[in-house]
């Protein structure tokens, strides 16, 4: 079939509960995440899900893809959240042809075991924060998608803009092998924005020196989505990036590549906010 929508989402687990933290752009955030996971389910009816988070299982260099049959866990963060738990299961089949794919293409990429292949593979807030809104749209629809989950490797943080060239190559790749499946697909990345905006909601950590950049950063990958000018992304919100302290940069800019592949689609801005240290978006791509 065909790669039939994509979305940004965020994974700060305070979007889970909103009245848990009294934050209203939490509750701005919540409410964008139901609207877009419901239209994910009702007008595009995934069978695969392709699940990109910079939070997970990550190696030192290579792009790992998880091959464990389930993937298990909950939104924990501080000790809160434990009762926001996913378990998907991984579709193993493709999840080793797209190791296959990207190895072709020359790029560095390892299929990651938990345990025993027999065994789940446990998630935290990077991929369980986005599955938990996704399992609560797909509810009684009878709609079971099956999963690939690829994690960023951890020299993401010191080398996001150098790895730029090579998350472009991934993206074509990746979207090409998504596109040659014979499932309905949909992409989620999940990824937040600066982790260095200054804020003034009591609770709320400050872990890292707040920086100008942040909302100039922010502002930079929201034009990106609502333009798709690679531009706003790849070069004004890239020399930011090192100061504004984004996890999900590298794979907004896998994302971008990927679109290459999808001319028709256009970018929604639904949610833009920082409730707290780092911002957060909620956008989607989807045919015009």
């Amino acid at each position: 079939m065909v790669v039939v929508g994509a979305f940004i989402v965020p994974h700060g687990a305070i979007v889970l509960d909103p009245a848990k933290t009294q934050i209203n752009s939490c509750q701005v955030l919540h409410d964008a995440m139901k609207t877009c996971f419901r239209r994910a389910v009702e007008e595009l009816d995934p069978s695969i899900v392709f699940v990109s988070t910079p939070h997970g299982h990550a190696l030192t260099r290579s792009f790992g893809v998880y091959l464990n049959p389930t993937a298990c866990g909950d939104a924990e963060w501080d000790g809160e959240w434990k009762e926001f738990g996913v378990e998907v299961s991984i579709d193993q089949a493709h999840s080793r042809a797209l190791i296959n794919a990207v190895q072709a293409a020359q790029l560095p990429v390892e299929g990651i075991t938990s345990y025993s292949i027999a065994a789940g593979i446990p998630l935290r807030w990077g991929e369980a924060v986005p599955l938990w809104f996704l399992r609560d749209a797909l509810g009684k629809s009878g709609n079971r998608p099956r999963y690939i989950v690829m994690s960023m490797p951890s020299r993401r943080t010191a080398d996001a803009v150098a790895m730029i060239p090579e998350l472009c190559s991934l993206g074509e790749t990746v979207a090409s092998f998504l596109h040659s499946l014979p499932e309905r697909v949909v992409v989620m990345i999940s990824g937040d924005l600066a982790h260095t905006h200054q804020h003034d909601h009591p609770g709320q950590p400050h872990p890292y020196p707040a920086s100008p950049t942040a909302t100039a950063f922010d502002s930079c990958v929201g034009a990106w989505v609502e333009t798709l000018d690679e531009t706003r992304l790849m070069t004004d919100a890239a020399g930011l990036v090192q100061d504004a302290l984004s996890c999900g940069f590298t794979g907004f800019t896998m994302l971008a590549a990927m679109l290459r592949r999808f001319p028709s689609f256009r970018g929604k801005l639904h949610a833009l906010e920082h409730p707290t240290y780092y911002g957060m978006m909620v956008a989607s791509f989807v045919e015009s």
